[in-house]
């Protein structure tokens, strides 16, 4: 402000009468010499002006401010709400008094959190055995795809085997099979007539007294499982002419078929191991990591055991359920327990007419007077202006719409009370140049004549104006610096 004054000292009247008083002093001789010269040159008809004389506003190049002022609320700028996060609960052991103030970082509760601590201890247990599971697992897995590829193995061997014994089948005995079978018969044959010789032996001897006849049975029974043999390998040497019965072939085929499946399976098995061994590790790892998240859960509850503060301010205990914390008592998650006030600045909230708020814009400069410290002005800044108003309710309903604004003060050290009235002063516009009242205007036009008065008469001109603030606008284009224009009815 270029006088040097307050903000909440300034005024802005619509009329500077003293100005004018001056002003027409100064040209009251003008106007008389002037006077007599039009009646010398136009003659006097002795008629008295009628009419009352029009008001004039004097006007110059001039530094003008515009302000608006209205009352409001202190409150608290910042409020820190301190609660319990993350699921966390637990019992008050410790608090700080209440009404002190705090800095960043100070200790403010220590809450008591035993069955937190009791769970964590579990957690960490099943998250060692998780983890060694998960170990022993990936230790096992060569062993068991060496265990499917030994057994896929087996299946092809015992496959081969089935497709040996179907082809033999059907085709016959090999040659070294048949040899082998006529050898067995011819060698059964030979073995056979020496029993029986044995045997005639044996009867005569038995006969004669020189042996008992336990030696002579014994002989019989070999005689006989000789000739056993011999029809036994007989009949296989019979059999190798003729060919295979149906049930035969049958019963051959479905053992291939059997082994092949079998085949099938253990291949299956390999196939699968990995995608199989690979979901069972998932399975694992997913275990590990729900225990991983849930000690982690934990952790971060205990590390709310110790209550610090983000910001400076005073400690305050809120209300509730009608009273506030003590030691010992039970808190919960978003349950708040203490609130930490901002003291280094603090927030005026207000609800103004629609005509004030339409000039205020958040930036703009404020000066604050609070009700406790009236010998001191507070430097401020508008931060918000609401754009939707709300109709003004008291014992008579008013049309009149309030829209709210809040203007930031740094009060520094200063002890303000919250909840003190106090009178802002905001300035919505400065600047420099020729200022007139709108009064001097006629309305409803878009581009006003003004009426400038001279020596030589009023004289009309259209002038181009823009708006400065409620009262007055801007004359972008005047004749002069300084000037005298006629209001208008």
């Amino acid at each position: 402000m270029d006088d040097g004054k307050s903000v909440l000292q300034l005024e802005s009247p619509r009329f500077n009468h003293a100005r004018i008083d001056s002003f027409r002093a100064f040209l009251l001789p003008l106007l008389l010499f002037a006077g007599g010269l039009v009646l010398v040159l136009t003659g006097c008809d002795g008629k008295k002006p009628s009419g009352d004389q029009p008001l004039t506003f004097p006007f110059r190049h001039e530094f003008r401010t515009s302000t608006v002022s209205f009352n409001g609320i202190v409150q608290a700028s910042q409020s820190l709400e301190i609660s319990l996060k993350e699921g966390a609960y637990g019992k008050v052991k410790w608090l700080k008094p209440e009404g002190g103030l705090v800095a960043s970082g100070d200790v403010l509760a220590i809450i008591d959190m035993l069955s937190q601590e009791e769970q964590a201890r579990q957690s960490e247990q099943e998250l060692r055995h998780a983890e060694e599971n998960l170990r022993s697992f990936d230790a096992q897995t060569p062993i068991v795809v060496q265990r499917l590829l030994d057994t896929k193995r087996d299946k092809k061997s015992q496959l081969a085997t089935k497709q040996m014994d179907e082809r033999l089948l059907r085709e016959g005995k090999l040659s070294d099979e048949r040899w082998r079978l006529e050898t067995d018969h011819n060698k059964g044959m030979i073995e056979q007539q020496l029993a029986e010789k044995v045997l005639g032996f044996q009867r005569k001897v038995t006969e004669r007294g020189f042996d008992a006849p336990l030696v002579l049975r014994q002989s019989e029974i070999e005689a006989q499982s000789k000739g056993i043999q011999v029809e036994y390998a007989r009949r296989l040497v019979e059999r190798l002419g003729i060919p295979p019965q149906a049930e035969e072939i049958s019963r051959a085929e479905l053992q291939v078929q059997q082994a092949s499946g079998e085949v099938w399976l253990g291949q299956t098995a390999l196939q699968n191991a990995s995608p199989t061994r690979l979901m069972q590790k998932k399975n694992l790892e997913f275990l590990r990591e729900q225990q991983r998240s849930w000690l982690r859960s934990l952790n971060q509850q205990l590390e709310q055991k110790e209550i610090r503060s983000t910001a400076a301010g005073l400690l305050v205990y809120p209300s509730i359920y009608g009273s506030k914390i003590t030691l010992g008592s039970e808190i919960w998650e978003d349950m708040v327990f203490l609130k930490v006030v901002g003291t280094g600045s603090v927030l005026v909230d207000a609800a103004v007419d629609e005509s004030a708020s339409a000039l205020m814009r958040p930036g703009q400069v404020a000066q604050v007077v609070i009700e406790n410290l009236r010998d001191r002005v507070f430097s401020g800044r508008v931060i918000f202006v609401g754009k939707v108003g709300r109709r003004s309710f008291s014992r008579t309903r008013s049309d009149i719409k309030k829209f709210p604004v809040s203007v930031g003060v740094d009060v520094g050290s200063a002890p303000v009370l919250l909840g003190q009235k106090a009178i802002v002063q905001v300035v919505t516009a400065s600047g420099t140049g020729v200022f007139l009242p709108r009064e001097t205007m006629p309305s409803g036009t878009s581009s006003p004549a003004l009426i400038l008065e001279n020596l030589w008469g009023n004289k009309t001109l259209v002038a181009s104006m823009e708006t400065f603030d409620a009262d007055f606008v801007r004359w972008l284009d005047p004749p002069a610096s300084a000037g005298v224009v006629l209001f208008q009815r």
